[in-house]
This record gives C-alpha cells, sequence and structure tokens, in this order.
C-alpha cells in the first residue's frame, strides 16, 4: 500500500508543481529513509526517470531489496 500511497503523492504534487510558470518553479527534490526510500524509489522505474520528472533525490539508508538502489549501485562510478 505504502508504494502505491507515495506514487498517488508524488503525482499529485508532480502534476501541481508542471502546472506553475517555469521561470516561478522550485526544485523538484524527493527523498526518503529505510523503507521510505523504498516507497520513495518505487514512484520511478529507473534512475533515468527519476531524473527525468525530478530535480534530484536523496536517498538514506535505503533498503537493499530496493530495485533502484541496487541499479544505482551498480551503474555509478568507480570510486
Amino acid at each position: 500500500d505504502s508504494p502505491e500511497a507515495s506514487a498517488a503523492l508524488f503525482e499529485a504534487v508532480f502534476e501541481h508543481w508542471n502546472a506553475l510558470p517555469a521561470d516561478h518553479r522550485p526544485q523538484l527534490v524527493v527523498s526518503g529513509e529505510s523503507l521510505g526510500s523504498f516507497c520513495s524509489e518505487s514512484t520511478f522505474h529507473s534512475a533515468q526517470h527519476m531524473a527525468h520528472r525530478t530535480d534530484g533525490g536523496l536517498y538514506v539508508g535505503p533498503a537493499g531489496m530496493n530495485p533502484n538502489w541496487q541499479n544505482f549501485v551498480a551503474q555509478r562510478d568507480a570510486g
């Protein structure tokens, strides 16, 4: 239920944000901690999807089971 609720909340915020004049929009940033990151991340099907619809994100202590987190880690630059 929580991933669906998170997606519904994001869509409502995104629709409102997208209706604002482009030169008056604040940055749209998503976040989540632990299982909250799982819910927030589940709104997006890939890192590219998140980057296309937001100005950034901060996930603290994401659960290892998160598919997007697994992809973020697998695709990051070495170092």
